[in-house]
């Protein structure tokens, strides 16, 4: 789990970019036996300090595993 999550919190920063308010939207939804939107869509571009960013951020960090892995209800629920 550490692992994704590291893997997670790269693409994030990667993502974000360096220039706020340009429009790199980001959710996050996580899936076990069951899926769910742990964060709706957010802005995240600029990065630090731009509050969809560190809402993001906190959202991954607070990621657990659990369960089984269905995922057709993650896809399904990111879709």
């Amino acid at each position: 789990m550490t692992a994704a999550i590291n893997a997670a919190l790269g693409f994030v920063d990667s993502y974000a970019g360096e220039t706020a308010n340009v429009g790199r939207w980001l959710a996050v939804v996580k899936f076990s036996t069951n899926a769910s939107t742990v964060l709706d869509w957010v802005d995240i571009s600029g990065g630090v300090g731009n509050t969809g960013y560190d809402s993001a951020v906190n959202a991954i960090n607070n990621l657990s595993a659990g369960g089984g892995t269905n995922l057709d209800d993650g896809l399904y629920t990111a879709n």
